[in-house]
């Protein structure tokens, strides 16, 4: 059996990660991730390598980067601009968390 990772298999555990974190950055923001919290950044670093690898992280949006908790790819003009939005409380409190978080 093959012990290393065809493209495929990397390409399909980027979208298994993408839930795992954008899940884990939701607990996180709202306090929930307790022990959590170190196996959510590591999962963010390993979905960021990956999203690099593959040239996929330019073509993402700001919000979605945000969802994943990859806040320090996006302007900090932008963060701003959701933390200080009351019509859009999903990316308010993301990018309120973040902004203490890169202060």
């Amino acid at each position: 059996m093959e012990q290393t990772l065809n493209e495929g298999e990397e390409k399909a555990l980027v979208g298994v990660l993408y839930n795992h974190v954008s899940f884990g950055t939701t607990m996180q923001v709202f306090g929930e991730a307790g022990d959590d919290n170190g196996r959510i950044n590591t999962l963010r670093g390993t979905l960021e390598k990956l999203l690099v690898k593959y040239n996929l992280i330019d073509s993402l949006a700001p919000d979605v980067l945000l969802l994943m908790g990859l806040a320090h790819r996006i302007p900090p003009e932008q963060l701003e601009a959701w933390a200080a939005n009351d019509k859009n409380k999903h990316l308010q409190l993301r990018a309120q968390y973040f902004l203490k978080k890169l202060s």
